[in-house]
């Protein structure tokens, strides 16, 4: 890295917000993938489907963090699960009629 590089408002030291956020939630996904024994590649798919990731972990980030990883990850199956229930429920619902 040259010194214009390095004295250039566009480069910091120090991890961005966005990049903090995508760390714990990196951590997230792979604790929640050997919580229900899935690779980190299908439990993004799944968070991702249901808009977890930006509508929960990046908006909530702020308390979730603050709180115990265990605590971050009951949460974040909890949702997962209700969502997921969810959506087979209305496919039941719309079947039917």
């Amino acid at each position: 890295m040259n010194n214009s590089e390095i004295n250039s408002k566009t480069y910091t030291p120090y991890p961005t917000d966005d990049a903090i956020k995508a760390s714990f939630t990196s951590l997230c996904i792979d604790t929640l993938a050997q919580r229900v024994h899935c690779t980190p590649a299908t439990m993004y798919k799944r968070l991702k489907q249901h808009n977890i990731i930006d509508d929960y972990i990046f908006k909530y980030y702020d308390s979730l963090h603050s709180q115990s990883l265990e605590y971050a990850v009951d949460s974040i199956l909890e949702l997962l699960e209700n969502k997921e229930n969810r959506k087979n429920y209305d496919k039941g619902i719309s079947r039917r009629n």
